[in-house]
């Protein structure tokens, strides 16, 4: 009898620790019993004839993923032609926009919004800092390959023409921030101490180009754990953290480029999490920022992003949504939309 009340309890604390630890992931997974004809004869059933069902159009595409989105977009055309242009046709505003980048991959999406910036196509501030600075090893790659092919160029070819006049920016993007980062750590805990502290000991305020080439030290020298730890021991030295010492050694761009960095590395949840605030926040609304991170990262760890958002700001990312006003005002279609590819997990 104690044997089993034993074993009971050990399946019981793993179930715990199992549901504790366990991330939230990706909000978009594969549809089990997927059909990529059913599906583009219930898009064409919802743009044919008088009118246009867009929540109809939402549930099938906002629920499959990329790689199904590209069948269904196949069959569809073998009977009705481009599906991207017929939703185009069919649809406007935001809604266009955001079954437009449905349509793509991430990894589209990413270079695209990037290469349109640089090219003074998009005013979408923040985009280049945002793709270079935080995105991962495999996303990195993805963006590299996509470049390469379709606008036979490096991205780092191309970033180098973008603000020219800001050489301290330009660093912060090109050597530190577009590379590969080893994920083995190889410090231990004391030793990020003895890096957090030297880092602590130059004042950011009074010798803020020492403490600059210190930072970049830092980003060349570590893996991402070992940043990671290194940052949250100097966080508890120094009060606001690293994002508040780059404030005060460094502004504008280079600041962003810097802060999008660490913010990233220490905490990637929160990080984007602040940048749909962000996208909300002030006069207007930044939808295009709001497509990319929701389409970027809906396969992967766009949950883990909603859960971390109702965290920092109390309310849920899809209840603010609610109250979403666009450029043309409020979009109830558009944000039926987001809310099917956030899978309502804080509605």
């Amino acid at each position: 009898m104690s044997n089993k009340v034993t074993c009971l309890l050990v399946v019981f604390q793993t179930l715990w620790c199992i549901l504790k630890f366990a991330k939230a992931g990706p909000t978009v997974l594969p549809e089990l019993s997927f059909n990529a004809y059913e599906d583009a004869k219930t898009i064409w059933s919802a743009v044919d004839g008088w009118g246009t069902s867009e929540d109809k159009i939402s549930r099938v595409l906002c629920r499959r993923t990329y790689e199904q989105r590209m069948k269904i977009a196949t069959s569809f055309e073998i009977e009705h032609g481009n599906l991207k242009k017929k939703l185009e046709d069919e649809t406007s505003r935001d809604l266009k926009k955001l079954y437009s980048r449905l349509l793509e991959s991430p990894a589209a999406i990413l270079s695209n919004d990037m290469f349109e910036t640089i090219e003074g196509k998009r005013k979408d501030y923040g985009a280049v800092t945002e793709i270079l600075c935080a995105t991962s090893n495999e996303e990195k790659f993805n963006v590299a390959v996509h470049y390469t092919t379709f606008f036979n160029m490096t991205v780092m070819d191309h970033v180098k023409n973008y603000k020219k006049d800001n050489y301290d920016y330009q660093i912060a993007l090109s050597e530190y921030c577009w590379r590969s980062y080893c994920e083995i750590p190889r410090l231990d805990y004391p030793q990020a101490i003895g890096e957090a502290i030297r880092l602590f000991y130059t004042n950011p305020k009074t010798d803020c180009e020492k403490f600059k080439k210190q930072l970049q030290a830092l980003f060349h020298t570590f893996c991402i754990p070992d940043i990671r730890l290194i940052l949250k021991c100097y966080r508890s030295f120094y009060e606001g953290g690293i994002e508040e010492a780059i404030k005060e050694s460094m502004q504008g761009e280079e600041a962003e480029a810097y802060t999008a960095l660490t913010l990233s590395i220490e905490d990637r949840y929160k990080y984007f999490a602040g940048l749909l605030k962000a996208a909300m926040d002030g006069v207007g609304t930044d939808e295009d920022r709001i497509n990319r991170i929701i389409l970027n990262t809906c396969e992967t760890y766009l949950g883990d992003i909603l859960e971390e958002y109702k965290c920092m700001f109390e309310k849920g990312f899809i209840k603010r949504l609610k109250g979403f006003k666009g450029e043309f005002g409020t979009q109830p279609h558009y944000v039926t939309a987001l809310k099917l590819l956030c899978n309502d997990k804080d509605d």
